[in-house]
């Protein structure tokens, strides 16, 4: 029998356009840490439902969706106003959820002005 596909150690290695990320502001109960060069990110594009649910302001331009692997996340979890920096740009995030069994968040972000 094939061996399965397992995409908390193989995902990196399937898909294409995967980015470093500079750093990640992320708040927690003592405060605030950054993480900084986090691999294997990847940023796409609203879905159709994202375009149904943050469309209505008119910002969707503006908008985009992170892939951030939780395995390089040092066990910090992703929350809505934390901020995502990469190629000189930053996006806050404006919802965060569980993906992929867990093994990464799906960020709905905003481009800071």
């Amino acid at each position: 029998m094939a061996n399965l596909f397992t995409p908390t150690t193989e995902f990196v290695d399937v898909v294409d356009g995967l980015e470093t990320v500079t750093s990640i502001a992320v708040k927690t109960s003592s405060g605030s840490t950054t993480l900084s060069n986090v691999a294997g990110c990847k940023r796409t594009k609203l879905t159709k439902r994202d375009m149904e649910f943050f469309g209505q302001a008119g910002i969707e331009s503006q908008m985009v969706v992170w892939h951030v692997p939780n395995q390089n996340l040092s066990d910090n979890a992703l929350r809505p106003g934390d901020t995502i920096t990469a190629t000189a740009e930053t996006w806050t995030i404006l919802n965060t959820e569980k993906a992929t069994r867990g093994t990464r968040w799906r960020c709905v972000c905003v481009k800071q002005r």
